[in-house]
């Protein structure tokens, strides 16, 4: 039985594939398997999948429609698995030779530690100038953020509490070896998420085992391109709604103090006003954030709904001077979008 399982989840990455596949036979740590999903592909996914077919450490399993998840990926391919140890390698993403040996040791040496993942570097889509380029300013906005620099070890419950609450500080699940028995009592990638599914699958991991993080690059990713994930959702706002399912599963698990609670809302209201201005949101898409929001922060519902509109004015008042007179167009029409979200509320209130 080999000790690593690879999940190589595939969806029209043929450009990419036959690297990430030959990142992961090459590697020097060899005792694992790997499964190779495809996703109803429509490009020449098929055709570099054949070409590795006399690869014996790799089975395939092929689906006839597209699933509409990656998570559904996900989790067919953790079904299959038969390692210790999970390997999630996303088909448009590649790694160093030594990913597997590294990590293998750190989960094995703890046996505590549900989660060892490794820094990741940046590569364009054309491969150019390619490393190593850690993506350290993913974690600039945290005053220790050079704990990324030198590696560290940390409680599940406490980088839930302290980090993962802010952003998913785990950014791509190629840089990411798992326990499979972290997996108990049934749990899965949840197939409903779109985008945040990889963010609430690590917490719920650490919420139950604890994790290391290596300060070496040995896994690579692509920027946003056409055919990722983040890009063919881009303008439903998922980024934000998911991620307040996730912060609702935290404030459930662990104690958030008061002012963790404030600084994570002062975050999601202020990437709103962002996404509210730049996407030109819709109505009911901005209800249903807002909808969420109360959610999420009971304590909303007994603020001043004006209070809730200062981030979007921060949000605009640090842009340049000519952008002036459209923003105070966006900052009226977020006005006018939170009036009508209270008044819909209050509406149903009342009829409850």
């Amino acid at each position: 039985m080999p000790r690593v399982s690879v999940i190589v989840p595939n969806y029209n990455h043929a450009q990419f594939l036959k690297q990430r596949l030959d990142s992961v036979l090459g590697q020097t740590f060899r005792d694992f398997e790997v499964l190779l999903l495809d996703d109803a592909s429509t490009d020449a996914s098929l055709d570099v999948i054949r070409q590795c077919a006399a690869e014996p450490r790799i089975r395939t399993l092929l689906n006839e429609t597209n699933s509409g998840s990656p998570f559904k990926q996900w989790n067919r391919g953790l079904d299959e698995a038969v390692g210790d140890y999970i390997w999630i390698a996303e088909s448009d993403d590649f790694a160093e030779t030594k990913f597997l040996e590294e990590l293998v040791a750190v989960l094995d040496a703890n046996s505590n530690v549900g989660i060892a993942y490794c820094q990741s570097c940046i590569v364009q889509m054309d491969d150019s100038d390619h490393g190593p380029k850690p993506v350290t300013g993913w974690y600039a906005s945290f005053e220790d953020n050079e704990r990324w620099d030198t590696g560290f070890s940390n409680s599940g419950r406490n980088e839930l509490a302290n980090y993962m609450v802010y952003k998913n500080t785990i950014l791509n699940a190629s840089a990411v070896l798992f326990r499979k028995s972290a997996l108990s009592d049934g749990l899965r990638a949840p197939e409903n998420m779109r985008l945040a599914g990889d963010w609430m699958f690590w917490v719920r991991i650490l919420h139950r085992s604890d994790l290391v993080f290596l300060s070496q690059p040995l896994n690579f990713f692509r920027t946003e391109h056409p055919g990722s994930q983040r890009s063919r959702t881009s303008k439903h706002c998922l980024e934000l709604i998911e991620g307040l399912e996730v912060y609702e599963f935290i404030d459930h698990t662990v104690q958030l103090d008061a002012k963790t609670k404030t600084r994570v809302l002062h975050d999601q209201v202020q990437l709103w006003a962002g996404l509210a201005y730049t996407r030109r949101l819709a109505w009911r898409v901005n209800r249903d954030i807002f909808r969420k929001l109360l959610h999420a922060h009971p304590e909303l519902a007994h603020s001043e709904w004006r209070k809730i509109i200062l981030p979007f004015i921060y949000f605009f008042v640090g842009t340049p001077l000519k952008r002036i007179a459209p923003l105070r167009n966006g900052v009226r029409a977020i006005k006018r979008t939170m009036g009508l979200c209270i008044d819909s509320l209050r509406q149903e209130k009342r009829a409850e």
